[in-house]
């Protein structure tokens, strides 16, 4: 989104939004970082992600940062993949183990390797 004028640098403003949809247009003065924030986030998930981003990950920065503790960065954390809808990439040990006793078999030769890569994908 610009938020920059293009001429002088100047801070552009929302003035009018315009649904094509309905052919409705709301005039008036609108807040900029509420226009920005495109995704949805309450105000204190945005600025966490913007520290965490700033911190580059390192928790112990944003802690300092924030001026909190460890579990409420892990929190705040937790929020913003639930919002984002960032799912967790880790897998479980229960998968791991399930994965490892599927390739035992596979050597052992008691599966063939079409039935292990069915088993591991479902």
């Amino acid at each position: 989104m610009l938020n920059k004028c293009p001429i002088c640098e100047g801070e552009l403003v929302i003035k009018e939004y315009y649904c094509k949809d309905c052919d409705v247009t709301l005039r008036g003065e609108f807040d900029n970082e509420e226009s920005n924030n495109l995704i949805g986030l309450d105000s204190e998930l945005l600025e966490f992600i913007k520290v965490f981003i700033y911190a580059e990950g390192n928790i112990k920065k944003v802690e300092g940062i924030l001026n909190c503790s460890y579990p409420k960065v892990k929190s705040l954390l937790s929020k913003a993949k639930n919002s984002l809808g960032v799912e967790s990439m880790k897998e479980s040990e229960e998968d791991k183990k399930r994965k490892k006793e599927i390739l035992d078999k596979l050597d052992n030769g008691e599966i063939s390797f079409d039935k292990a890569m069915d088993l591991i994908n479902n």
